[in-house]
């Protein structure tokens, strides 16, 4: 990257590619041939640790959700990955296929 497009190491505004967004998620800078790296070069951090641990990109509709509920806890202990019903409380009878929501 150069300093031109204001992001990456190269940048005169460069805090070292980690933040933290308004919804308390940490941003990490990655590189451009990072696999689900979106167009600003900042993705979640839960979301490549993921990628890093099970060796593979993730697909758009996996959801990476941490178990303890603390949005900046990325460790792999603590991250798994759900179907988005799963991360909105439901889950689906694989012999009815009826879905209902877990308490």
């Amino acid at each position: 990257m150069n300093n031109i497009t204001g992001q990456g190491p190269d940048s005169p505004t460069w805090r070292g590619g980690r933040r933290v967004n308004q919804n308390g998620y940490v941003q990490m800078w990655v590189p451009v041939d990072t696999p689900g790296r979106p167009k600003n070069g900042y993705m979640m951090e839960h979301r490549l640790v993921m990628q890093e641990s099970i060796g593979r990109p993730l697909e758009p509709w996996e959801i990476v959700h941490h178990r303890n509920g603390v949005k900046d806890d990325n460790r792999i202990a603590n991250l798994e990955i759900v179907t988005r019903a799963r991360h909105a409380g439901m889950v689906t009878c694989p012999h009815c296929q009826e879905t209902f929501p877990v308490n």
